[in-house]
């Protein structure tokens, strides 16, 4: 799980960091124009070592590259933090002998927690991205959000300590398997509609601030996913983007322009809730029908246990599908159909460049996915067929993870990466 972003936004003529909050670029350089920062030097300073946070370990010419300052101007940010102790500057081989600039580790760790419905993972890193330390755990069955956080935080706490080596958590992301609400602020820490007992109205992310004494964020698991495959996996180079997670249940991740979708209230990417048969079976809110009642791995099990009645998990599922069982072929093959019906509607509205479709069920993406694609291609617009890429996610468990590592290291505060030198 070593892994870094590598997208770019684009704003306006300048080109800023997919790792940077555009939102707090904005304001930063509005504030700067405006005089309220100390000086244009100061955001430039925190360009360069935003854009290091995801780019490792980089020469000095294409870090002035991608933050599209000046070589000279570079040299001195980079001189003066050095100085500072904010990174470090070493010598490799690039094809001929370059200065190669990182983050200082000094600056401290960062922590992506992604909470399932069964499980959670949790990866600390370094701020450059870097993963350092990977584990998951249990959550027992009827657990509360407080007691969820708690094994978190016990098992954060080993990762920092196995990593760090003396080394601070400065950051925490977390994600959940439920809609996260935004508030008028535009902080996403407010869980209005929970799909598990306990979360509802709930503030999670000042849960887990309290609990390590670093600011943390929060937002939908889809969401992070779709931040990681965009950066990282499938979704790596395009500017639109349709995330989809089949597991326990269906859910979905937008970049739309280079930049997460969340809707007006934080809600965007239910599209398990979509209804495809009316008469169909009841999802856990009371309709009938949605794709979630008709695809998510629950619903494949239900499916296969009609004449099946001692399958338990979605791997016995596929298993008996390969050898041969009807019932649990058919379990597996309506439910890709489901999805692709679904995608349809979906690609319909917004012609994505890409459609990346992850989560558990892909274990069993030999039986589903030509059935999705089938679907797909029946319900979409011919030139949509054309314009959309339909592909499977390269991150599998990792992404949820790894997308809660991205969100923290995108919420550090800027005073944790320019350190003393901040008013300097």
């Amino acid at each position: 799980m070593d892994h870094f972003v590598s997208s770019d936004y684009r704003h306006g003529d300048a080109r800023v960091s997919s790792r940077t909050d555009v939102l707090g670029w904005w304001r930063m350089t509005r504030r700067t124009r405006t005089g309220d920062l100390p000086s244009l030097r100061h955001a430039n300073r925190l360009r360069v070592l935003r854009e290091l946070q995801f780019v490792g370990p980089v020469p000095q010419a294409e870090l002035a590259r991608k933050t599209g300052l000046s070589p000279a101007s570079v040299s001195n940010i980079v001189a003066d933090a050095l100085r500072a102790g904010l990174v470090n500057v070493t010598e490799g081989v690039r094809g001929r002998r370059v200065k190669l600039v990182s983050l200082s580790p000094s600056l401290g760790l960062a922590a992506g927690i992604a909470v399932d419905h069964r499980h959670l993972t949790v990866v600390v890193g370094n701020l450059s991205s870097q993963v350092l330390h990977a584990a998951t755990a249990p959550i027992p069955s009827g657990a509360d959000p407080a007691a969820v956080i708690e094994i978190a935080a016990r098992v954060t706490e080993e990762g920092v300590a196995t990593a760090g080596k003396g080394q601070q958590l400065v950051s925490v992301g977390l994600t959940i398997p439920t809609p996260v609400a935004s508030r008028p602020d535009g902080d996403l820490s407010v869980i209005r509609r929970a799909t598990a007992p306990g979360w509802w109205e709930m503030l999670p992310a000042e849960w887990v601030a309290s609990r390590f004494g670093a600011p943390a964020c929060i937002d939908n698991e889809a969401n992070a996913a779709a931040l990681a495959e965009w950066s990282l996996g499938a979704g790596s180079g395009c500017s639109d983007l349709l995330y989809v997670q089949v597991g326990d249940g269906v859910g979905a991740g937008l970049i739309l322009d280079d930049r997460m979708y969340r809707g007006a209230g934080g809600f965007a990417g239910e599209i398990g809730h979509i209804v495809l048969d009316p008469d169909g079976p009841l999802c856990r809110w009371g309709h009938r029908g949605c794709l979630e009642a008709l695809s998510s791995v629950p619903a494949v099990l239900d499916a296969a246990r009609v004449t099946c009645p001692d399958v338990s998990t979605l791997a016995e599922v596929i298993a008996r599908a390969e050898a041969g069982d009807p019932g649990c072929a058919q379990a597996l093959t309506d439910a890709g159909a489901a999805i692709g019906r679904a995608l349809a509607m979906a690609v319909n509205l917004l012609n994505p460049q890409r459609v990346v479709i992850g989560g558990l069920l892909m274990a069993a993406e030999a039986i589903v996915m030509p059935e999705v694609r089938t679907a797909y291609t029946r319900g979409v617009l011919p030139s949509m067929v054309v314009s959309t890429e339909l592909v499977v996610a390269t991150l599998g468990s990792d992404a949820g993870a790894l997308g809660a590592l991205a969100l923290a290291i995108q919420a550090l505060p800027d005073v944790a990466l320019l350190g003393s030198a901040v008013d300097s």
